[in-house]
């Protein structure tokens, strides 16, 4: 019979286990999300954000108007490493529809939409859930990532390309 000390160590190794894991996890996705770019030496924090939130509103005007409810992007966001003194500016769009539309179908025009754009590169890969998301991958360095989660929100993540800060600009800024 354990006494109510050995049940408090088992609770404790449970949350430190569960805290391990969830760390593991966050790792696994950024490791996800890294990748070898070059630097754009002329690409500034602005313009990468004005590109990045411009591609997403055509990303998702390739679905149907009678279908999207809304479409929310970032007004800021923190920028994430590329390299130790380049970064990317991310956005994470939303999609919220109108009636029941095939979500999954929609994520299939906008793949078969850039696979005939010149300038990008599709591909199907498996979301950290096992379903499948769609990755755009710009020839200028961005990348744009859709999925569905189990809201039924169609998510639009963004990266843009790689680019270096102004000597006055700081990377731990909100931009």
């Amino acid at each position: 019979m354990m006494n109510d000390s050995s049940n408090g160590r088992r609770r404790k190794i449970r949350r430190s286990g569960l805290g391990i894991a969830c760390l593991g996890l966050i790792g696994v996705l950024l490791a996800g999300c890294m990748r070898v770019q070059r630097v754009d030496p002329d690409l500034t924090v602005d313009r990468a954000k004005t590109d990045v939130l411009a591609e997403g509103k055509r990303v998702v005007s390739v679905i149907p108007e009678k279908y999207v409810e809304e479409y929310r992007q970032l007004d800021t966001a923190y920028l994430l490493a590329c390299t130790s003194d380049s970064y990317s500016w991310p956005d994470q769009g939303e999609v919220t529809f109108k009636g029941d539309p095939d979500i999954r179908g929609l994520m299939t025009e906008i793949a078969e939409h850039y696979r005939n754009k010149p300038g990008f590169d599709v591909r199907i890969e498996k979301a950290w859930d096992g379903d499948d998301m769609v990755v755009l991958k710009a020839d200028d360095g961005a990348n744009y990532y859709l999925t569905v989660w189990s809201d039924g929100v169609l998510h639009v993540d963004s990266f843009s390309a790689c680019f270096t800060l102004d000597e006055d600009q700081w990377p731990g800024d909100a931009y």
